[in-house]
């Protein structure tokens, strides 16, 4: 009721307002005073308001004598002295009182429904006196029209207790139901581990392997089979330390997923080659090992080799057969030793490794007591993600405890420990266990560029598309490691594509061989992210064929004939060998990206003249292509065309970036990542949508400032070189850059360790820690970098 009390007041306001306009013109000489007055009380009779415009204001004099009123017409003029509502009161007397004695006010009395004469109801007015005129305005409302409004938003209250009653109820009873349903489980769960307990204890006895459990490095139990291969009992075996039986053994460099060899020694001082994986355990509260221990001689005759070990051992053929393999530490790739003392604040370290120009440091608590590392990523990501202090101590960010190996351990063992660690450096020990250096996993990099030679030379010495397809399925062994042991992401994507372009050019000269000599000059090309060098396993064929024009048109479509047949040949032997036809079309086998050099210029006019949602999608593949095969003088014209057509397009532009900005990251307002369930039942986000629009402003800013590379990387480093991007943003469009694709390539090759089709759906959950706080970082950053390209080629419209 008080705000309609309100309302009404400042109605009643504004209506006098109106009174001292007209007034105000009556004193200056503009009206006489009837004029005023007879020109004021038009305005106010016709002014209405409320749900039907119905409701209205009158005008009485102090006598009261009735100035207007626009539903009782037939009162005009009267005196209303006497004048009584149903209840007897003098209303127009009690309005007169109340103004002569407040100026203003409000009366309850009863009314006819605004225009229904027949319908009297309760009603409540403001009226306020007008000094100059001696009149009394006023208006009101119904007090049913309260009342009515007051019983809905009781109902509407009403309804919402009893559907919160509701759903609080529902959700009483669900969390009931769940937790006696987590208790059937648990006790389900009791059940079934005290019955997996007693099945474990049987099959470990009965078990063909051999099985050691160790407390402290000392054997808490042996199995039946280690023992007779063994020689010992039980007895025997047991508190025996695990150096006595095996020498040189160091549980670190041991996983249940990449068993490593050893010589286990028997009680008789004989020695069995085993195969022996680790798991870690923990029994009565202390942590442990099991040992599962396999003799070769015996896995050998079971011939059955799982696809995964089959796949994985790929590599190590590779290695042996460029006697890598057997290559020792101390003549490859150890580093300097260069320690810190823990200490040492994180500004001075960097100094320290620019000064001995290393990228890892050993953290050291006192002389020759190493305690862990720091490399150069360790403290770009602290500095980046955790916003570290340059004055906190080296320690607050190093990686401990600090993993070592032996000199004269072979490589394959380095590379499969720096892999299990995620990239750790590793130190190197000599047979006094004193620390002579440091390996990372930057350094393993030089040790693939022999196997890469080896693969490019066997490409191109292949006569047949079966052997490159041969070729073609060591490339998830060679790069495996690569890519596990967290190198450069631009090895593995510069090593996929140099492989990829030397199987597309041996594929086109065999081609060649079968067809005959093309009958004019051509340029085969790559498109997308093939064009870009930023293959990975699930990237699918993307290229195109330019040829010279012929002198006539019917030249022409005797010049597409040849090619055209080419291009067919060439995309059904790449599938065949394990680069897929394209989805979307975009191969030279189809007609339409199989042309000579006009009809290019004339698809690139028309791109860039009609910036339509088609044609930006067609710029988004075509404008990043490189040359593969044949005359890189037509790629090139066409290069030079493309760059003469953009100059000075400043709505090209705009559209593009406009393009770009339509690219949303995975991440939502509050700063969560939007993920969508697939095929597998996992909540996942698809790696690729966060990686497009760092390659989309890439794009932009290298063709608005003529930069002719089309690598992303490659041109954000020349955009810096340029000064067209600052230092900062290069580095954190590179270190974000690097960051996604590695996680991208990372989970492709777990996808084909597991035997499933490699894909771009990462499981959010299986992320590190770190790693989902970096990933939302760098999503929320790369919103910001789209708004910047927003505004920035929007303002160049009107330049």
């Amino acid at each position: 009721m008080i705000g309609k009390q309100e309302m009404i007041k400042e109605l009643t306001n504004s209506a006098c307002s109106i009174l001292a306009k007209y007034e105000n013109d009556e004193r200056n000489g503009l009206l006489s005073k009837e004029e005023a007055q007879q020109t004021a009380i038009s305005r106010i009779q016709y002014l209405r308001y409320g749900q039907n415009n119905k409701d209205y204001f009158w005008i009485t004099n102090m006598q009261p004598v009735m100035i207007m009123h626009p539903y009782r017409p037939d009162l005009n003029g009267q005196d209303l002295s006497d004048f009584k509502d149903e209840h007897g009161k003098k209303l127009f007397v009690e309005f007169a009182n109340v103004v002569q004695q407040k100026q203003e006010g409000f009366v309850e009395y009863m009314w006819q429904w605004k225009d229904d004469t027949s319908h009297i109801v309760p009603k409540l007015s403001f009226v306020k006196g007008f000094k100059p005129w001696g009149w009394i305005i006023g208006t009101g409302v119904y007090i049913e029209d309260v009342r009515t409004e007051i019983a809905s938003l009781t109902r509407n209250l009403i309804i919402i207790s009893i559907s919160i009653a509701i759903i609080m109820a529902l959700l009483l009873f669900f969390i009931t139901h769940q937790s006696l349903k987590i208790e059937k489980e648990k006790l389900l769960a009791e059940q079934k581990l005290k019955e997996s307990r007693e099945k474990y204890k049987t099959l470990v006895k009965a078990s063909t392997e051999g099985i050691l459990l160790l407390h402290d490095n000392k054997i808490a139990f042996a199995n039946n089979t280690i023992q007779k291969m063994l020689n010992y009992d039980y007895k025997e075996l047991l508190n025996k330390h695990i150096d006595e039986i095996i020498e040189n053994i160091n549980l670190d460099m041991i996983d249940d997923n990449s068993p490593s060899l050893f010589m286990i020694k028997t009680k008789e001082n004989c020695f069995i080659k085993v195969k022996i994986s680790a798991q870690p355990m923990t029994l009565e509260g202390k942590k442990g090992k099991i040992l599962t221990i396999k003799e070769i001689t015996k896995e050998i005759t079971d011939n059955k080799l799982a696809n995964n070990e089959e796949i994985n051992n790929k590599l190590l053929e590779e290695l042996q057969a460029n006697e890598i393999i057997y290559y020792q530490v101390s003549k490859n790739i150890m580093q300097q030793l260069v320690v810190c003392d823990l200490n040492v604040t994180i500004e001075n370290s960097i100094k320290l490794m620019n000064r001995h120009q290393t990228d890892t440091l050993v953290i050291t608590k006192e002389e020759n007591d190493f305690i862990g590392f720091v490399n150069r990523d360790d403290i770009t990501r602290n500095l980046f993600v955790e916003n570290a202090n340059m004055n906190n101590p080296i320690f607050s960010i190093m990686n401990a405890p600090l993993k070592t190996i032996y000199k004269n351990q072979p490589i394959y063992q380095i590379i499969d420990l720096i892999a299990k660690t995620k990239g750790q450096s590793i130190a190197v020990k000599d047979f006094e266990n004193k620390i002579i250096g440091v390996i990372t996993a930057n350094d393993l990099n030089k040790l693939h560029e022999n196997i890469y030679r080896r693969v490019i030379t066997q490409i191109y010495e292949a006569t047949t598309f079966a052997e490159l397809k041969e070729l073609y399925v060591k490339l998830y062994a060679f790069l495996r490691p690569i890519i596990e042991s967290y190198a450069d992401v631009r090895i593995p994507l510069n090593l996929t594509s140099a492989i990829a372009d030397a199987i597309n050019k041996r594929v086109i000269e065999l081609t060649i061989e079968d067809m005959g000599k093309p009958p004019v000059a051509f340029s085969f090309i790559a498109l997308g992210s093939v064009g870009r060098q930023e293959q990975t396993f699930v990237t699918d064929q993307d290229n195109a064929i330019i040829f010279e024009d012929a002198e006539t048109n019917t030249g022409n479509e005797e010049l597409k004939k040849y090619f055209l047949k080419m291009g067919e040949n060439i995309c059904t032997a790449l599938d065949l060998i394990g680069y897929k036809f394209c989805n979307g079309n975009i191969m030279a086998m189809n007609p339409q990206w199989c042309m000579p050099m006009s009809t290019w210029k004339e698809y690139f006019h028309k791109w860039i003249i009609e910036p339509t949602p088609d044609n930006l999608l067609e710029v988004s593949i075509f404008f990043d292509f490189r040359f593969v095969y044949g005359s890189q003088s037509i790629e090139q014209e066409l290069k030079n065309h493309l760059y003469h057509l953009i100059k000075d397009k400043s709505l090209f532009f705009y559209h593009l970036a406009v393009n770009a900005s339509y690219y949303k990251v995975p991440l939502n307002v509050l700063g969560k990542i939007i993920t969508e369930t697939t095929g597998k039942q996992e909540e996942t986000f698809n790696i690729k949508n966060a990686i497009t629009p760092l390659v989309m402003l890439a794009r932009i800013y290298a063709l608005k400032n003529n930069i002719n590379i089309s690598n992303t990387i490659e041109r954000i480093e020349a955009l810096k070189a340029t000064k067209a991007i600052n230092a900062e943003l290069y580095s954190e469009i590179n270190y974000s850059y690097n960051f996604l694709m590695n996680l991208r390539l990372r989970n492709q090759i777990e996808n084909i360790k597991n035997g499933d089709s490699p894909d771009n759906d990462i499981n959010y959950n299986n992320l590190l820690a770190v790693e989902q706080v970096i990933l939302k970082k760098i999503l929320s950053q790369i919103s910001g970098y789209q708004n910047i390209l927003n505004i920035e080629f929007k303002g160049i419209i009107g330049n």
